[in-house]
């Protein structure tokens, strides 16, 4: 179904009034900008004494304790993920997976004008200072983010809204059907576990990118991954950059381990910032790409710095950043369709 601007006005209206708050209720925020973690120095090196965190936190007996606490709280998930777009957990699951007229629809027909007015005016709640923090997604019924063991999830695309191809940055190597049986409808059994393998060529066009998060549950990148995720999902790969449908027999988005054997994936990531106006401290939530050029070199960083595991970061190099030629033989040889690579 086709929405036009005077639907989704009144819808954005709804959605407002029922989940996430209005922004004239968000006054301008004035105050010390601290960008980077959540430290003493850090707060220091962008002017705020520590005479002056102290103050503010209550006199702590140990000052950096105290602002990780207060960061954290700034950052702590209040809004469900289903009430984000408010169009149901059937839509939610559908989009992820690349169905719905949102992914199905081209601009001629479906203008995206008409969408982003509505992720547009979400996006504005969900970033920016002092925002509305979402819960990750991931139930018995959103599966495609269930536990997501790599600490890290990603989007694949084919096509664009306007009929076209994404930018080709990556080869589908392999997918393995049977990894999301509520998107494929298809079930393992036994020894049955349906994969497909893509012979890449140079007429394919895909695009895929992904973000990572530490361990911690109360880190910044861990806390606030339901809003990375809305806006790689829904602002930057469907309104931004227009970037629809999945990989035939993959869900669009979904944990790392879910989604495509690819030969590159991009990395995008939360930028943590904070404001201090003298008495709180607020988080002012953006995002972009990461400072390396891909998932699998971002999470080797994160490996190197203890937030997330080795074993994480080597299955991400191997499933997101290795030739099709290596990763197809692979998979084929332990199939027992083909000798194991040398």
């Amino acid at each position: 179904m086709k929405f036009t601007a005077i639907t989704l006005s009144a819808f954005i209206t709804s959605v407002t009034a029922t989940t996430i708050r209005k922004r004239e209720g968000r006054k301008l925020q004035t105050g010390t900008a601290v960008e980077g973690p959540c430290t003493v120095e850090n707060f220091n090196a962008a002017g705020v004494t520590s005479a002056q965190l102290t103050t503010a936190l209550g006199n702590p007996a140990d000052l950096q304790e105290a602002l990780t606490a207060a960061c954290a709280e700034a950052a702590e998930p209040t809004i469900d993920w289903y009430n984000v777009i408010h169009k149901g957990r059937q839509f939610d699951k559908n989009f992820m997976d690349g169905e719905t007229d949102w992914n199905e629809m081209f601009n001629e027909d479906s203008p995206i004008e008409d969408i982003a007015l509505l992720v547009d005016h979400v996006y504005d709640e969900v970033s920016g200072v002092d925002p509305a923090v979402l819960h990750f997604p991931g139930d018995d019924y959103l599966t495609n983010f269930n536990n997501c063991a790599m600490n890290s999830a990603t989007c694949c695309y084919v096509a664009n809204r306007d009929g076209g191809d994404p930018e080709d940055i990556s080869d589908i190597c392999v997918i393995e059907n049977w990894k999301n049986p509520r998107t494929t409808h298809i079930a393992s059994g036994g020894h049955f576990s349906p994969y497909t393998v893509y012979m890449a060529n140079d007429d394919d066009a895909a695009f895929c990118q992904g973000f990572a998060w530490d361990d911690a549950e109360d880190s910044f990148s861990n806390l606030v991954k339901g809003n990375t995720l809305f806006w790689m999902a829904f602002k930057d790969g469907l309104v931004d950059k227009q970037y629809v449908r999945p990989p035939p027999g993959s869900p669009m988005c979904g944990c790392t381990e879910l989604m495509p054997k690819v030969s590159h994936t991009d990395c995008v990531e939360a930028k943590e910032k904070y404001i201090f106006d003298g008495s709180e401290i607020k988080l002012d939530l953006s995002f972009g790409s990461c400072t390396e050029d891909s998932l699998a070199s971002h999470m080797k960083t994160l490996s190197d710095e203890g937030t997330v595991s080795a074993a994480a970061a080597d299955v991400a190099a191997w499933r997101t950043e290795t030739s099709c030629d290596i990763q197809t033989s692979e998979f084929l040889a332990e199939k027992g369709w083909g000798p194991k690579p040398e």
